[in-house]
């Protein structure tokens, strides 16, 4: 497992915006790449580019392999930047930096076609000048063949550390990152590392900055522009004074809110008493925000966590309050690094895992060394599936992004060279993963065929390709949150002329019950449909009235099971009768509601031995 120092110093928070679709995936060996040579190559941060490839940066010590130009000796970074192709083949490299340490930690395609990149360098020579001190931001425009259009060290006499980049939409661009000095380009230092937010023109002068934080540490990790032309970044904080407030103990999620000129319109410390560290955010559709990282509390505003490091991730709202939040893992460390929104707004996550339990299955080492982790999580923070890639040695997924393919690509590293991983030169590798989409031929969506109001039996159908792999459980569950398996589906059982496949629930939850169909593939791998919700009325046992709701009005009632001597009234809502009827014996008769405006209305049922109340609705 690599030193904890690694992820507190380096990590890539990518934004890009999903194409159109499928969303289930599964693992194409021809399209993993392991890319470096035979020193230290780690990929921080990937993006799909507009030609259909995909921009990869990080870092690399190497230069043999897949990589040259590298500037300083075989034990110090240079940034490393590589152009692939629609299938992971190089199409270009470039070696940036100088003769000390520069990591990069972001990159973006540019409106220009171009990149821009942002990490950190304590060089002083090659492609780097105008050094302050220590490590400084370090900001690279290159053209679309990777040339330098031009480069910016910003910073002081302390260390600086830039973590994310984003194109603003005047053509400038905003980076977070964090910084230890209050000189040279940055002033308002609160104490140790603040939070240092700075937005830049289309050359790299710097508009404004700003050190955010109190008197303990403060690192800002990820940054995207709002919709408001404000701005929303995340990462985390010990402090408990000065911007900061409402600290819970240890290091919080810090989530801060600024307006365009970069003024804290509001802020919020969201954690436990033990470590909680946010290392991605996006806005996403309806205005609120998704953030990413991962946490060892279980108090505060931290439930379910399963031991040791869980991935935390948090739904907020446009003004930051929690809406949900979910802790996903095993008994080991599992740290969340990237989240993206989905087209099917659900949410994509990549990081690292040492479990294998819980959450987590799959584990391709011991307890000592991470998988890939990637999970794929509904609107509401249910898994729909999850993954653990690597080998038997140490893998780990810093960044994801939904392709226009409707799969996803990944970057990370890899020591491996088994498992799923192939042909590393050495040490660590840049590795990358292309994921695809299930075929939504082989799926199609969990259906209602019959939604009894009145009853105790739920039919379920869905539809199936006859070459999709036939294991299929529906589970169903009362909250919406834990399933249990209602039973297998016989796919044999199929009616073949139309592919559909059904399920009948005799035993399904009082109140409303929840149902989503399960897929499991020959590896193990599970994929989960839509939820639906059925409301089972724990009032009528032997009264069944179809259709309900109505569009006209007119509702076929079974009375069947009820004995004789039968009184019919229906009335509205507030109580006055629209409808009366007296027969002697059981059977299925039609009420006509006639011209009535749309609303609820009463069917009340007398007969002997009992009286029962049915709601009725016309739409």
């Amino acid at each position: 497992m690599k030193t904890m120092l690694l992820f507190l110093f380096t990590c890539c928070a990518c934004f890009s915006f999903a194409q159109p679709g499928t969303v289930s995936p599964s693992i194409q060996p021809q399209k993993q790449k392991c890319l470096g040579g035979s020193g230290v190559d780690e990929a921080f941060c990937i993006q799909q580019t507009k030609d259909g490839g995909y921009i990869v940066a990080g870092y690399s010590t190497s230069n043999d392999g897949d990589v040259s130009g590298h500037h300083g000796r075989t034990d110090i970074h240079d940034y490393w930047v590589v152009k692939l192709d629609h299938l992971s083949n190089i199409q270009w490299q470039k070696s940036f930096g100088g003769s000390g340490s520069d990591v990069a930690s972001s990159i973006q395609q540019t409106k220009d076609g171009g990149y821009i990149v942002a990490g950190y360098s304590d060089s002083y020579d090659g492609d780097v000048s105008g050094h302050h001190g220590a490590y400084d931001y370090w900001i690279l425009k290159l053209d679309s063949s990777g040339a330098i259009q031009w480069q910016k060290s910003l910073g002081g006499a302390a260390s600086d550390y830039a973590q994310n980049i984003q194109q603003t939409k005047d053509g400038g661009y905003i980076v977070a990152g964090y910084s230890d000095s209050d000189d040279g380009d940055v002033s308002g230092n609160h104490g140790v590392y603040d939070y240092w937010i700075i937005k830049i023109d289309s050359s790299g002068a710097i508009q404004w900055q700003k050190s955010l934080g109190g008197s303990r540490v403060d690192f800002a990790i990820s940054i995207q522009q709002a919709r408001d032309g404000g701005y929303i970044v995340a990462g985390y904080s010990d402090s408990n004074d000065d911007n900061v407030s409402g600290n819970h103990g240890g290091n919080d999620y810090w989530i801060v809110k600024l307006n365009r000129a970069g003024n804290i319109q509001w802020q919020k410390c969201l954690g436990g008493l033990s470590y909680d560290l946010a290392y991605s955010v996006q806005q996403i559709n309806d205005g609120g925000y998704i953030v990413a990282g991962w946490s060892y509390s279980n108090d505060g505003d931290v439930s379910g966590n399963h031991g040791s490091a869980d991935y935390w991730i948090v739904k907020l709202d446009s003004i930051g309050i929690i809406q949900w939040q979910k802790c996903l893992g095993g008994s080991n460390g599992d740290y969340a690094q990237s989240i993206r929104q989905t087209t099917d707004s659900g949410y994509i996550v990549a990081g690292l895992s040492q479990s294998n339990d819980g959450d987590v299955s799959g584990h391709h080492g011991n307890a000592f060394h991470a998988d890939s982790w990637i999970v794929k999580l509904n609107s509401s923070g249910i898994i729909q599936w999850k993954k653990s890639f690597g080998g038997s040695r140490d893998d780990g997924a810093l960044s994801i992004q939904q392709t226009r393919e409707g799969g996803y690509i990944v970057a990370g590293w890899s020591q491996s060279n088994d498992g799923d991983v192939s042909g590393n030169h050495g040490g660590d590798d840049y590795w990358i993963v292309k994921l695809k989409p299930l075929d939504l031929s082989l799926l199609t969506q969990l259906q209602v065929q019959a939604n009894p109001l009145q009853n105790k039996t739920v039919l379920l159908s869905f539809c199936c390709n006859e070459e999709a792999d036939q294991n299929f459980v529906v589970e169903k569950s009362k909250d919406g949150i834990q399933f249990i398996s209602a039973g297998a589906v016989n796919a044999k059982q199929a009616i073949q002329s139309t592919s559909s496949y059904s399920f009948i629930d005799n035993t399904p939850f009082t109140g409303h019950s929840y149902y989503r169909l399960k897929q499991t593939d020959v590896d193990g791998n599970s994929s989960y449909s839509n939820i639906v919700t059925i409301k089972i009325s724990n009032d009528v046992y032997n009264i069944s009235v179809q259709p309900n709701p109505s569009h006209n009005g007119i509702f076929t009632a079974d009375l069947k099971e009820v004995k004789k001597n039968i009184a019919i009234i229906v009335t509205d809502n507030s109580g006055k009768k629209v409808y009366t009827n007296t027969i002697l014996s059981a059977q299925q008769i039609k009420i006509a509601l006639g011209n009535k405006p749309k609303g609820l209305y009463y069917l009340q049922v007398s007969y002997d031995g009992g009286k029962e109340t049915v709601k009725l609705i016309v739409e």
